[in-house]
Order: C-alpha cells, then sequence, then structure tokens
C-alpha cells in the first residue's frame, strides 16, 4: 500500500513549494486534502466487505472439491488481501475517522506512531504477496490451459502450488528490508503543544548519511521495478499468451468436436472458458491498479522532486484503489464461476441449493486434489463408458 508517506501533509509547506514547481501538482494536493476528509470512512466500508468476502473465499477454497493448482494461488491471494484490511480498519480508525489528519497529542503519541510503522511495513509486505500471487495465477493458468489436453505433460500440480506460495511469501519479505530500514519515529519539533507534550511521527531515514542513501535508493528502485514494474510485465506477458491460447484451443476443440456429444461436455467446456475469462479479469484488473503506480514510482526514482509532486498526493487515491482490487474477486468468483457459488451456497445457503443439485449430475473425479478437470479428462471418461457398454451387450449375445 501506498501509506508511508501518508503525513506528508505535516510538511505542507515544503511540499506545496515544491509542487508549484511541476505542471498540475498544487491541484493534486488540493484533492488529496478534499479526498483525506473522507478516505477513512470510504476504506472501512471496503475493508468490511473485502474482510467478510475474502473470508467467505478463504472458506470456499479450502473445501476438498475446490482444491487444485489454480484455486490454491486464489487461496494464497485472499490471505494477503484480507491481511491487508486486516490491518489497514484500525489504521484509518486512528489517522483519519477519529483524530483526523492534523497532528494532535492522541494522534502522534510513540505508540500510536510505533502501529503506524508496523503497519506500513505490514502492509505493503501483504499487497507486494497479492501482486506477485497475480503473477503467478497468469503463469499457473496459462500452463494448465495449454497442457490440459496433454496428460502426459505435468508442469503443475497441489505441491508445487504449495512451494510457490511459501516462495512468494518469504521472498516478498527479502526483498522488502530495505523497506522495513527506510523509516524511523521522530519527535515533531514546533509541534505548537508547549515543551510538555511531544508529538511524534514517522520519516525516512537521514538521506545525508551513507547507509541511509543506500537504504533509499534501494527501497525506491525495488519498489518501482521489483515490486511494480516486473510483475506487470509478466502478468501483461502471460495475460496475452494466456487469451491468445485460450482462443486457439477454443478453436482446436470446436473443430474436434463438432459433430454430436452430449451436453455434459458442452457445460464443462463452457464452465472451462468462463473460469479461463475469471482468471483474465483478475489479471487485467491488477494491471490497472498497479501499472499507474509503477510508472509513477519508476519516475519518482528517475526524476527529482517527482515523488513528493506526483506521488505523495496520489497516496490515498492508489490506496482506495487497491484496497477495491483486493475486495471485488469475491464478487468475480460467484458471477462467473459455477463451481465456486455452488460450492458457497451449499456451505451457507443449503437450502437453496436443493433444487440446483436435483438437475446436476454429479461425476467423481480421479484425483481432484492434483489437476483440474478438463475435456480430456471426459472424453477418456466417455471411450471407457462406451467400451464398458459394448462388452456388457456383447456378453449378455453370447450368453443367450
Amino acid at each position: 500500500m501506498e501509506v508511508n508517506l501518508i503525513n506528508s501533509s505535516l510538511n505542507e509547506e515544503s511540499n506545496l513549494s515544491l509542487a508549484s514547481n511541476f505542471y498540475g501538482s498544487e491541484g493534486l494536493y488540493t484533492f488529496f486534502h478534499w479526498y483525506a476528509k473522507y478516505h477513512g470512512f470510504v476504506s472501512i466500508l471496503v475493508c468490511v466487505y473485502g474482510i467478510v468476502t475474502n473470508g467467505f473465499n478463504i472458506v470456499v477454497l479450502t473445501r476438498k472439491n475446490m482444491i487444485n493448482p489454480c484455486n490454491l494461488i486464489l487461496l494464497g491471494l485472499a490471505i494477503s488481501d484480507l491481511l491487508t484490511m486486516v490491518s489497514y480498519v484500525p489504521f484509518v480508525l486512528h489517522f483519519y475517522c477519529i483524530y483526523g489528519t492534523e497532528p494532535t497529542p492522541e494522534r502522534n503519541s510513540k505508540n500510536s506512531m510505533k502501529f503506524f510503522l508496523f503497519h506500513v511495513n505490514f502492509t505493503v509486505t501483504t499487497h507486494t504477496v497479492s501482486i506477485w500471487m497475480g503473477v503467478c495465477l497468469a503463469i499457473f493458468r496459462f500452463l494448465h490451459v495449454k497442457y490440459s489436453m496433454d496428460s502426459s505433460v505435468q508442469w503443475i500440480s497441489v505441491t508445487r502450488s504449495k512451494l510457490t506460495i511459501m516462495a512468494v511469501y518469504i521472498s516478498s519479505v527479502i526483498i522488502l528490508i530495505p523497506n522495513y530500514l527506510s523509516l524511523e519515529i521522530k519527535p515533531l519539533s514546533n509541534s505548537g503543544y508547549g515543551n510538555n507534550t511531544t508529538l511524534y511521527d514517522v520519516f525516512p531515514v537521514n538521506r545525508f548519511s551513507s547507509s541511509g542513501q543506500v537504504i533509499m535508493t534501494s527501497n525506491l528502485w525495488i519498489h518501482a521495478i521489483l515490486v511494480k514494474m516486473i510483475p506487470c510485465a509478466l502478468m501483461s506477458v502471460f495475460g496475452l499468451i494466456l487469451v491468445q491460447t485460450v482462443s486457439i484451443s477454443h478453436q482446436r476443440t470446436k473443430r474436434l468436436r463438432k459433430n454430436s456429444r452430449p451436453e455434459f461436455y458442452r457445460s464443462r467446456s463452457r464452465e472451462h472458458s468462463r473460469t479461463t475469462k475469471m482468471m483474465v479479469i483478475i489479471i487485467a484488473l491488477f494491471l490497472i491498479t498497479e501499472l499507474p503506480q509503477g510508472i509513477l514510482a519508476l519516475f519518482s526514482g528517475l526524476v527529482p522532486g517527482f515523488f513528493k509532486a506526483y506521488y505523495v498526493p496520489l497516496g490515498d487515491a492508489m490506496d482506495i484503489i487497491a484496497l477495491i482490487n483486493n475486495a471485488i474477486n469475491f464478487t468475480l468468483y460467484c458471477t462467473m464461476s459455477k463451481q465456486f457459488r455452488r460450492t458457497f451456497l451449499q456451505l451457507f445457503c443449503p437450502c437453496g441449493t436443493r433444487s440446483e443439485s436435483n438437475h446436476i449430475p454429479l461425476v467423481h473425479r480421479p484425483h481432484p486434489a492434483e489437476e483440474e478437470v478438463n475435456v480430456s479428462d471426459h472424453a477418456s471418461l466417455y471411450e471407457s463408458c462406451k467400451v464398458q457398454v459394448v462388452n456388457f451387450l456383447g456378453w449378455r449375445l453370447k450368453a443367450d
């Protein structure tokens, strides 16, 4: 999240004087101060919805019939999104809703700043995990679609998904070490509350020291390149390849099965297509959310003064966009995945699924924990059933 300099309004004079050197930045600061009055309440609404729905996601995706490699990636994404919002609620309650955005002894106590520092580091980590989960989702879905018709090729599995999730969580903590070292708590000077009251705030480390310069520079480029630009580039590449692969696979399947085929296989093929489209939408939402932030972070490293002129006043807006992206996945799952919707209704509204279950055939999957059901699996099952029927009829005729 973009909260590491949310208290930049405390340095309003220096920010505005610097902003006057950049076109349009004064207007951005006007928007920044206007929106700050509403950001806390809007964020709480989004976070409460996101916490509840991501909780639903976690419960549904951990059911036995939902376990497969891609769904495990979605589970890792739901956990990181949930953790982000759980931390964000007390943050906006304290620093926006209850005590406002101006420094006060209650708002800027030392303990409050300790929580602020924890929140910054924690949410940057969980948000980084979410971004890289989006990359893993694009890669895993691409591999599944590309090799779903070839059962001899096993690029993805539940075990590999679990290892990938663990690697993303651990790697995110490691690459963000400079971010953890880049901020420190310091007392505010000229707070206006007299000598008996000390106010505190979170500031960047001293840039003019040798270690501070290395930390700040490393943090800026890691944030711009590893956290934003590279994930966006990978999601763009694999997302486009996924769209192309789906189109080719659809045409090939249509040619192979242009003759009559059972309704069940047509239904399964449509479900497979909807699932892939849902994954593409999730990837697209990540790009819409993260790519502009990556571009701003990149220019912040290249152009002196760009960070305070443009990045800082857009911090709250980027936060709420990221929070909305974290909260919207449940709606997508319910809208575009029949299996997710059916499992959710069976868990939380069992009465509403009785009539539907009477019309849906239950098919046993040989290895539900290892791979998704695909069209080739059903084709093999269909052929096997035909052989068994022929053998049975031949045995009956011979017996007669």
